[in-house]
């Protein structure tokens, strides 16, 4: 084939590819487009980052505003801590402590499962929710350390007439299964206090969950228990419920005051407001050490250590009041 014949078949083929050119950048977006789409979304993850941040600010701004000017027996308990418990505290509240989510988020690490259960460790996770620590009794540990400070001053109200079982304490076992004399159940609240004579049945339970959880751990509790307290009532017997919320950080709803309240008023032995606040202190004490183990072995099922014991000793009631009035030595 010769120059002639091949040059018009050269630019029928040039003319071909120049419309398909002109017909694929018709049916594509432009550069410019995609450059501003690609700004747009940036934009938009750069507000969502920021929108993140502040609502963290926020809360960690309300968690701080609680302690400091409502909860003063946080406040009264974490300025006679050790430094490393005080750390702990204070870091605690406000999501600073380097909990795995903290790590990843802070970009120190690309993974942030927890090693126990291999679901995403943040704090709360660590103090409330990992299933191998709650199996392995940390959780139960941390009960019954806030729980022993409870049953000994509730026992320190009461009269020789009435008796205390505690389920979980050994000390406070009580032999004979008195609960059945009430009604029968298969349920065991935390503390069971019962007078025959007066035919009064008490029941205390105490929870340790996470902040957020306290009002909704009441109320699980209460419906929990309220078949029971039907039956016991039908069955004569004077019951009252009282559930008690202090939460993993040591923060209290005052459900601690108003349940010594009662139980003293109960048996006319009312606690002090001074004794009452000593005893928020030293559970507030003894949960937020409790979750500093929890979290110190965070990596590992170490077994607990035995029930802690609190800095302070606990708050000596006044003499019982008798039905003249008087003190039951005077």
């Amino acid at each position: 084939m010769g120059h002639q014949e091949v040059e018009p078949l050269l630019n029928l083929l040039s003319f071909l590819s120049s419309r398909e050119m002109l017909a694929n950048e018709n049916s594509c977006p432009s550069i410019s487009s995609v450059v501003a789409a690609k700004r747009k979304l940036h934009a938009q993850q750069q507000n969502d980052k920021h929108k993140k941040l502040l609502e963290e600010k926020v809360w960690q701004g309300s968690i701080v505003r609680k302690s400091v000017s409502e909860d003063t027996a946080w406040n009264s308990a974490i300025f006679c801590l050790p430094p490393s418990l005080v750390k702990f505290g204070v870091n605690a509240i406000i999501n600073t402590l380097p909990s795995r989510n903290n790590l990843k988020r802070w970009k120190l690490i690309s993974d942030d499962a927890c090693p126990l259960c291999q679901n995403g460790q943040t704090i709360q996770h660590v103090l409330s929710f990992c299933k191998p620590a709650l199996v392995s009794g940390r959780f139960t540990w941390r009960h019954n350390t806030v729980l022993k400070p409870i049953a000994d001053y509730v026992r320190s109200l009461l009269p020789p007439s009435v008796i205390i079982h505690v389920d979980d304490l050994p000390e406070y076992k009580y032999d004979q299964p008195f609960l059945h004399t009430v009604h029968t159940t298969t349920l065991r609240p935390d503390i069971v206090l019962v007078e025959a004579k007066s035919k009064t049945f008490v029941m205390i339970e105490l929870s340790c969950p996470d902040d957020e959880n306290m009002n909704q751990r009441r109320t699980f509790k209460q419906k929990k228990y309220e078949p029971l307290v039907q039956n016991a009532t039908a069955n004569h017997w004077k019951t009252q419920l009282h559930t008690i919320e202090i939460s993993t950080r040591g923060f209290h709803n005052g459900s601690l005051k108003r349940t010594l309240s009662a139980i003293g008023s109960q048996w006319k032995h009312p606690p002090t407001k001074t004794d009452i606040s000593a005893m928020c202190s030293i559970t507030s004490e003894l949960c937020l050490h409790a979750s500093y183990f929890i979290w110190l072995s965070q990596h590992h099922l170490f077994p607990c250590p035995p029930t802690l014991t609190p800095s302070r000793s606990l708050p000596k009631p006044r003499p019982m009041v008798s039905n003249a009035g008087m003190g039951v030595n005077d």
